[in-house]
């Protein structure tokens, strides 16, 4: 019985070996592989699957906590195999692979999963997004706890701008449609309404009018709705002097 279990252990710190064995080849790879094998991609793929098994087995004791975290291996490792990454989803998806569907990339995704986080949280917002959308995953953005105050502003200035190259009007409208939900998440009304409008979503007006409780900005609101000339007014006769600045009745007084 003694043997059996022992037998278990060396099995798990065999495993445990594997993997960390596998993430040096793939280091090594970034620099000694063969352009476009994809090397490094590949042993760190098998080492991933080893450290799934490891949790698997509860076996924590022979992971450190850091062993299958591809940051410790540093900024340009990440960025290589984001690279790699982003030729085997497109490698798969030519020989038939539904890129609608995650069943046939969930390998990839879970290390796509880990290197955005990453990224957003080290100030490379702009690569965070060129392999989501290498990926045609661009919707997970909405969903990332590490988008905060300091950095939407970048992640959405890059969003809005890189939107202008889009030749797929799918791919341009799902950009701006990320960089909207990312402003209203933020409270950013006022952005979220200059998205909107041009993007076409005159039923997001009301929302996001009702949404704003900032004098200030809801009046920067209206301003921005009479300069595009939207006819938009406000049942409440309160709220006689917003529909005044929507009328552009001010114009000329305030400018």
């Amino acid at each position: 019985g003694d043997s059996g279990g022992g037998g278990g252990e060396v099995g798990d710190d065999l495993l445990g070996l594997r993997a960390r064995l596998a993430d040096v080849l793939a280091v090594l790879s970034m620099t000694m592989g063969k352009p476009e094998e994809r090397e490094s991609l590949k042993f760190k793929l098998s080492g991933m699957k080893d450290y799934d098994l490891l949790l698997q087995h509860n076996n924590k004791s022979t992971l450190d906590k850091d062993d299958d975290n591809l940051g410790s291996w540093g900024h340009e490792f990440v960025r290589s195999l984001a690279g790699e990454i982003g030729q085997e989803y497109n490698s798969r998806v030519m020989d038939g692979a539904d890129p609608e569907s995650d069943d046939d990339f969930l390998d990839l995704m879970g290390m796509v999963d880990i290197i955005v986080p990453f990224h957003i949280s080290h100030n490379a917002e702009a690569e965070a997004v060129d392999l989501l959308v290498e990926v045609q995953r661009l919707t997970k953005l909405q969903t990332i706890d590490s988008i905060d105050e300091k950095n939407y502003a970048r992640i959405c200035l890059y969003l809005i701008k890189t939107s202008d190259f889009m030749s797929d009007p799918d791919d341009l409208a799902e950009m701006l449609e990320t960089a909207y939900c990312l402003f209203v998440r933020q409270k950013q009304y006022f952005d979220a309404l200059r998205v909107a409008l041009r993007t076409g979503k005159d039923d997001a007006i009301g929302t996001l009018l009702t949404s704003c409780t900032d004098p200030l900005m809801k009046k920067q609101m209206c301003l921005l709705l009479g300069r595009h000339r939207v006819n938009y007014e406000f049942e409440d006769d309160a709220d006689e002097e917003l529909n005044d600045l929507i009328g552009n009745a001010q114009l000329s007084e305030q400018f």
